[in-house]
């Protein structure tokens, strides 16, 4: 059996949805389920990307309305015989236009099944299984709903990271730092500079440099770099993150999915709200337990910040407290239980 798996994504705007897309993918493969995914890529990279995992990619138009994209996605699914169709399109935008999305997934429907990973307060999909992996997910009673983030589908290094033992060491001094794939706010140089107040040598400091950093941000990094020492290292956006986040006794991050990665593995956590953030999913997580929120960190001064962090650097029980909150949070799983939810007469099929 085929199965055709939807997603979209861009270097700039983030991978998550297509790396979450490349998951399931390679979990469908152990079954017997060949995918190819289908997307509307923003960035020429993001099909190497793909193709990249071992994947075949089919490619739709950048233009298309929601009506003519459903039937796009309807003729690639016949065409490869699939019986399986997999979105993940509910990004930030698209959860603007909830009419739309409704209306592609009811196409669909007619003829696949489809599973459609939704937006945290968007989970009426009509699809025949629903996943909302969120710690903001609206509980709803349907039947085929998945919501909350025991469903959070992690990528295999990550899987292996939770099932590490978190030590919280007293005396703090690893620290990453990773602010997406351009950190359009340019928040890591002011990171930086927050660390640098503290006047704190023996820092080892790991920096993660996305893609998209413009040159710019690069140059005030290097700015920011030089008032720390020898204590920084520069890392490229494809380095092993779970093994960076278990290294770390503090990550500072900003809005997105990696707070959920570094919940999972126990990282202790700073989470920065940066335009565009959604407040009510970093004030879940602070809720959680599991991360220290600092809201509208572009307006907050490289020293206030600084003040923050030698806070949770110096206060060895409260970086306890997040990594067993995280912990309880995520326990890696959220793959298998969805992988679970999917009727077996489908895999079945697929061993003819």
């Amino acid at each position: 059996m085929t199965a055709v798996l939807r997603a979209d994504g861009s270097t700039t705007l983030g991978l998550g949805h297509v790396m979450r897309t490349i998951t399931l993918a390679h979990a469908l493969r152990a079954r017997g389920v060949r995918s190819v995914v289908a997307t509307r890529a923003l960035d020429a990279a993001v099909t190497g990307y793909i193709r990249d995992h071992g994947l075949a990619v089919e490619e739709l138009g950048a233009d298309l309305g929601v009506e003519d994209d459903a039937h796009a996605t309807w003729k690639v699914a016949e065409r490869y015989g699939a019986r399986l169709v997999v979105s993940d399109l509910c990004d930030n935008d698209s959860l603007t236009r909830p009419h739309d999305l409704r209306a592609w997934h009811a196409i669909l429907a007619r003829d696949y099944y489809v599973m459609a990973f939704a937006g945290g307060t968007l989970v009426d999909l009509p699809a025949a299984l629903v996943v909302s992996p969120y710690v903001h997910t609206r509980a709803v009673r349907r039947r085929g709903f998945l919501g909350g983030p025991r469903y959070f589908v992690f990528r295999s290094p990550f899987l292996a990271a939770s099932r590490h033992r978190r030590v919280v060491r007293r005396n703090a001094s690893r620290v990453l730092v990773t602010l997406g794939g351009s950190d359009p706010a340019r928040l890591t140089a002011k990171v930086l500079n927050a660390l640098a107040h503290g006047a704190r040598p023996h820092l080892e400091i790991h920096v993660i440099v996305g893609p998209r950093f413009v040159p710019a941000l690069r140059d005030e990094i290097r700015a920011a770099m030089g008032a720390l020492g020898r204590g920084v290292t520069l890392l490229p956006h494809d380095t092993d993150m779970a093994g960076a986040m278990l290294w770390a006794d503090l990550a500072i991050t900003n809005d997105g999915l990696t707070k959920y990665e570094t919940a999972v593995t126990g990282t202790p956590t700073i989470v920065l709200e940066v335009p565009g953030s959604d407040r009510v999913v970093n004030t879940a997580f602070a809720k959680a337990g599991t991360a220290r929120f600092v809201p509208d960190a572009v307006a907050v001064s490289a020293s206030a910040l600084g003040e923050v962090i030698a806070d949770v650097l110096d206060d060895v029980e409260a970086r306890r407290a997040m990594a067993r909150a995280g912990k309880r949070l995520l326990d890696g799983r959220g793959l298998e239980r969805v992988m679970a939810a999917v009727p077996a007469a489908l895999f079945s099929r697929a061993a003819k």
